[in-house]
């Protein structure tokens, strides 16, 4: 639901219909495999760069695929997919791990109240 809403309401660099099921449908729907890892704080984690790593390669696969007109000439558009992807992933998972982290014990005991 969030990758289809990202698309509907956010910026849309293409509407390739591989860059739509690459970059909503599927980048985003792969975020749901941490919710199949332990609930516990390793599993929180592992579970984590799982899924950002699973979103990360579908969006490489979009990149190098659909928009590999952008690399550099004479660069190959998969390096250029994977250096980008990653420019703003890598941050962006290391930030979403430590709300988690800090968040994390929190909401377990709200959950633990509410049941």
């Amino acid at each position: 639901v969030y990758g289809i809403l990202h698309f509907l309401l956010g910026f849309k660099s293409s509407i390739h219909y591989l860059s739509i099921i690459l970059d909503y449908l599927v980048a985003y729907g792969v975020i749901g495999v941490c919710g199949y890892f332990k609930d516990n704080m390793t599993g929180l984690v592992s579970g984590s760069i799982v899924a950002i790593a699973l979103r990360w390669f579908a969006s490489v696969i979009s990149g190098a695929v659909v928009f590999a007109s952008y690399a550099p000439q004479g660069q190959n558009p998969w390096i250029y997919s994977m250096i980008y992807n990653a420019s703003y992933m890598v941050p962006d998972g290391i930030l979403n791990i430590v709300v988690l982290l800090f968040i994390y014990q929190g909401v377990k005991r709200g959950l633990k109240r509410g049941a």
